[in-house]
């Protein structure tokens, strides 16, 4: 569990996501609303998830797989354009900045892609 986990375990409006590794080994952790999927994953230490831009939808280092059925927002036109540079027609691929943590969410599974 890490500090994070720790921070929200149990409580209201807590949000538990699995991140996919590289290898098929499967972190969950849980977080607040309010922050980027992006954010949820370096604050976690998700190997894959580096954020070099700080979530400005310009570097594609948060680049993941949509694997859960859970409906996410919609791809906006800044992202879709980083998509079709980094994701070679994967329709599941989306930037984890891109993704807001929230109850929505909660039990959403997505793969690392980690170009890095």
């Amino acid at each position: 569990m890490t500090a994070t986990d720790k921070d929200t375990a149990g409580e209201a409006g807590a949000v538990r996501i699995t991140f996919v590794l590289n290898d098929g080994t499967r972190r969950s952790v849980t977080g607040r609303p309010c922050q980027s999927l992006m954010q949820l994953a370096k604050s976690n230490g998700i190997p894959g998830i580096e954020g070099d831009c700080g979530g400005n939808c310009v570097c594609g280092t948060c680049l993941v797989s949509h694997l859960s059925d859970l409906p996410l927002p919609p791809v906006q036109t800044v992202e879709s354009e980083m998509l079709v540079f980094l994701a070679s027609g994967d329709a599941s691929a989306r930037l984890a900045c891109q993704i807001p943590v929230d109850e929505r969410f909660d039990g959403l599974v997505v793969k690392v892609a980690g170009l890095i």
